[in-house]
């Protein structure tokens, strides 16, 4: 809930937009000079009105949560199937990104056949991955991933 925070963003690739991220600045504190701040360290686009004219339209008519909803189904299904081997994660699953704690021997196998994305060892017999579904995720990506998981007693 935005009121719980002073700022967060939301990202915009991942949802069909070619490029960028919407920071909300909830803190009214912040705002002050936030522009003019962002500005003299460089961190503002020269046309940074293209990246805020895509979020004009995500926005409008609940476009964003309607793109949204296939890389979260996605990712909340696999969530399920990882849970139910007893899988860790870094962080609890609750957006489109994962990050599961695989055992090693299972990392090696999943890596030849899926790109994982490596976060890093975790201890000496496991590995941290990113996985990260999003608008165009395809079912049948998933249901292959899920299928090879399956051929695990547990991922502990």
């Amino acid at each position: 809930m935005p009121k719980l925070c002073d700022a967060f963003y939301i990202g915009g690739t991942k949802c069909g937009a070619l490029l960028g991220e919407a920071l909300v600045l909830v803190n009214k504190e912040l705002k002050a000079d936030f522009f003019t701040i962002m500005k003299q360290a460089g961190a503002v686009m020269a046309k940074g009105r293209v990246v805020g004219i895509q979020f004009e339209v995500l926005f409008a008519d609940n476009t964003y949560e309607k793109i949204c909803a296939n890389g979260i189904t996605l990712a909340q299904k696999l969530a399920k199937v990882l849970k139910a081997k007893d899988c860790k994660f870094l962080a609890k699953p609750e957006t489109n990104q994962l990050f599961p704690i695989l055992p090693n021997v299972v990392y090696n196998k999943l890596s030849k056949i899926f790109l994982l994305d490596l976060c890093g060892p975790v201890d000496k017999t496991h590995t941290a991955v990113r996985i990260c579904t999003s608008w165009d995720t395809d079912s049948t990506a998933v249901d292959k991933l899920i299928a090879q998981l399956e051929t695990f007693k547990t991922l502990k």
